[in-house]
């Protein structure tokens, strides 16, 4: 952590592409607590070290017990940055995908340069973007929220169907981290943003029309279906934790397949 005219600023760097492996995700809770407590800190600045801000979540974890170890990404990490009482502020560059977004979703504002790619592909690695099905629909449009989270597509920061998800936009080559720092000494001057999961729903679909959306994906694979299930909870739950709940056991759900085909192949290659 380096402090900067009061800004402190984070940098994820757990190499080659900062994902959030366990280790990971204590450091980062750690900092944020030091950070937040540290005397004349204003503002965090969170980025990530080399080639971009994060990946996401470590596949290597993914159905072992360093998955659902604490801190959880969503559970524990994100809940930190919210209830931060200084303003946190999401740096990115190259690219911000699956965890890595979620995480730049739950800071207070997000800065990012124009190239930056984002994605949530979690479903094709037999998962879902747990907290992204609940943070998207409070920025996005639902069609645009079940396209990102079902195609996990790419795009960057700067394309008309993304640019709401920031509160700035700057230039490929810009200075990121003076970006960043110039950015934090605006804040203060100004009403602190809603955290994103306080936000109005951006759609109002019916109930017909989410019966339509799930009819639409019934043949799609478990994880497709479960991340079909999580957006609709958003529309369908009375507010971002009772949606989050309901994206939570689906998650475990597959999480928990993940886990029996992982010790199933570990059988069948022990066996002579």
């Amino acid at each position: 952590m380096r402090i900067v005219g009061g800004v402190a600023l984070l940098a994820l760097d757990n190499p080659p592409v900062n994902a959030f492996s366990l280790a990971l995700r204590r450091a980062l809770g750690e900092q944020l607590a030091e950070a937040a407590a540290a005397s004349p800190v204003r503002a965090i600045v969170l980025l990530g070290a080399g080639r971009g801000f994060s990946a996401g979540g470590d596949t290597r974890e993914l159905g072992t017990p360093a998955s659902t170890t604490a801190p959880g990404l969503s559970s524990h990490v994100h809940a930190a940055i919210e209830h931060s009482p200084v303003p946190v502020i999401a740096a990115l560059h190259g690219f911000a995908i699956g965890g890595g977004l979620e995480t730049a979703l739950a800071c207070h504002y997000r800065i990012a340069r124009a190239d930056t790619l984002i994605a949530l592909p979690e479903v094709g690695l037999g998962v879902l973007p747990l907290s992204g099905t609940q943070r998207l629909p409070r920025l996005l449009d639902l069609e645009t929220t079940v396209d990102l989270i079902v195609t996990g597509k790419r795009l960057t920061a700067s394309e008309p169907a993304v640019r709401t998800l920031f509160d700035r936009i700057i230039p490929p080559e810009a200075d990121l981290g003076q970006a960043a720092l110039a950015f934090a000494a605006e804040v203060p001057a100004q009403p602190r943003a809603a955290l994103v999961r306080n936000r109005r729903l951006v759609s109002r679909p019916t109930s017909t029309a989410l019966v339509a959306l799930r009819h639409r994906h019934t043949q799609d694979p478990l994880a497709v279906r479960a991340a079909v299930d999580s957006i609709a909870a958003a529309y369908e739950c009375q507010d971002f934790y009772a949606g989050l709940a309901r994206a939570r056991t689906l998650y475990d759900g597959l999480e928990r397949e993940l886990a029996a085909r992982k010790s199933g192949l570990a059988f069948a290659e022990q066996r002579p």
